[in-house]
């Protein structure tokens, strides 16, 4: 004998089915048809809206905008090339320099002598030279020779032009006031710290003041022109990113 009561599980699969649909709901403590402000998304998830006046941030990010700790690696890479770079065009600025001030202000042949002051005729005199000499005989390695003091000075020169721009770049980053005047003012205040004041304190040079007046005027602008070239080149590759 038939029975007509069998189709009752499709009834009960039909409870079922729109139990879940409604679930997400019931999950928020509220009716299907309750209306809330919040906007809701069909998938069962909620966008949350921000409080009025705060900024939405990323975990990953910190607080210049940046990935993480690859703000530092990035600050590195590109202050290593910029130094490097402008090392490269101070150091091909100096002989010119030395010779136009050298034409307005000719130095004597004692002054000549100085250290820091003839970059063309006695590279070897130059204070990184002078520097890297002293830190072998204090090491015990005994004094290095001419040739040894001029590989010294290229390493000591363009490795503290690295450096220097990687401070740069980390100043002029965190404060756009570093990089006024396009450098200029960066590249006098690198004078002042190392000629003007460390090199003379550590006996390796004489003052400004006791130099050739050529010798500081031709060292002074080729700061000058460091700055200048580590702010342009620190602009080039910021526009080439």
């Amino acid at each position: 004998m038939l029975r007509h009561h069998e189709p009752a599980p499709a009834l009960e699969t039909e409870n079922i089915v729109v139990e879940l649909v409604n679930a997400p709901h019931a999950i928020r403590g509220g009716p299907s048809t309750h209306e809330s402000s919040t906007p809701v998304r069909t998938d069962g998830y909620r966008r949350v809206r921000q409080p009025a006046g705060q900024a939405r941030r990323n975990p990953r990010c910190n607080h210049s905008g940046s990935r993480g700790d690859g703000v530092n690696t990035a600050i590195v890479a590109e202050g290593v090339i910029v130094g490097l770079v402008a090392s490269w065009v101070k150091a091909l600025s100096e002989p010119r320099l030395q010779a136009a001030a050298e034409r307005i202000l000719p130095p004597s042949p004692a002054q000549k002598q100085e250290v820091g002051a003839d970059p063309t005729g006695r590279p070897e005199n130059m204070p990184p030279a002078v520097l890297a000499d002293r830190a072998a005989v204090a090491l015990g390695h005994g004094g290095l020779t001419a040739p040894q003091r001029v590989r010294a000075q290229r390493i000591v020169h363009y490795g503290f032009g690295a450096g220097l721009g990687v401070a740069y770049c980390a100043f002029a980053s965190r404060w756009p006031a570093a990089s006024r005047g396009r450098g200029s003012l960066a590249g006098l205040a690198i004078y002042a710290s190392t000629h003007g004041s460390l090199l003379p304190a550590l006996g390796i040079q004489l003052p400004p003041w006791r130099l050739a007046p050529a010798a500081v005027l031709w060292e002074s602008t080729s700061h000058v022109v460091f700055g200048i070239a580590l702010d342009a080149v620190r602009r080039a590759l910021g526009r080439s990113r």
